[in-house]
């Protein structure tokens, strides 16, 4: 079973965790960075469709790489 769904934003189509809700400009979700009891990482969404990550409890780059290998080429 899949942990992340395809979504669409305007004309732009990526890939966000399955427990993710939408959020101001972008999704929230669980960090898959650290064991998350509160929904603390926020995806953001440009309008050219790009999109970033960001952990409200203060994961940094290092910590996230790894799951963005993995999940986003």
């Amino acid at each position: 079973m899949s942990l992340f769904r395809n979504t669409r934003n305007a004309k732009h189509r990526f890939t966000v965790p399955k427990d993710a809700r939408p959020y101001k400009k972008g999704w929230l979700c669980k960090c898959p960075a650290h064991e998350d009891t509160n929904p603390s990482f926020i995806i953001n969404v440009k309008q050219d469709g790009s999109h970033y990550g960001h952990c409200l409890a203060g994961c940094t780059w290092d910590d996230l790489k790894p799951y963005a290998e993995r999940y986003y080429d």
